[in-house]
């Protein structure tokens, strides 16, 4: 979170990726280096572990989100379905 908010600081659009069981702490990180309002994706958990096709099969899922954040869209920090990326 830190650097995502760092850069975003700088002009960079960043995202911050983290597992679902992760949320209340990006959420109190954010509020931590000043920005309650930025937004992060979780994503299901757990990774760690999983095989690289599973991994890459989840990441694809979520690829609309990140784009759509990193072009200034907000979205509603759900685990269950990614937003998509409007037309």
């Amino acid at each position: 979170m830190r650097d995502a908010i760092e850069l975003e600081r700088r002009g960079v659009p960043a995202v911050a990726i983290h597992t679902s069981i992760f949320m209340n702490s990006a959420d109190a990180h954010a509020v931590a280096y000043g920005r309650p309002d930025f937004q992060s994706i979780p994503i299901p958990h757990p990774i760690a572990g999983r095989p690289g096709t599973e991994v890459a099969q989840k990441a694809e899922r979520f690829v609309p989100e990140v784009v759509a954040l990193l072009l200034g869209q907000r979205h509603g920090n759900s685990t269950t379905e990614p937003a998509p990326l409007p037309r």
